[in-house]
């Protein structure tokens, strides 16, 4: 039984986070994971998979989280060089 809760879904009498839901379903259909999903894979979604399938499934999730985190020190780090640009022009 699933349940719709705003924080998450209940699922299996546990309460999962709606964005880990988006990670997994889109691993479990073949389908790209969403570009700025960190969601996580469900534990118990992923364990109905052969062991060859949960780690590529892993290693597919660790990837996706890897580039948003890329993604987001890349674009803190250039506004930290723009903002010390800026400064710099000021002086």
């Amino acid at each position: 039984m699933y349940a719709l809760w705003s924080a998450g879904v209940v699922y299996s009498g546990r309460q999962v986070e709606q964005i880990d839901v988006a990670a997994t379903l889109a691993v479990l259909f073949a389908v790209p994971v969403p570009v700025n999903s960190l969601g996580v894979l469900i534990d118990e979604a992923v364990t109905a998979l052969g062991i060859a399938d949960q780690l590529k499934a892993a290693y597919i999730n660790a990837v996706q989280i890897l580039r948003v985190a890329e993604a987001g020190l890349t674009d803190h780090t250039q506004s930290k060089e723009i903002s010390g640009n800026v400064s710099s022009s000021l002086q």
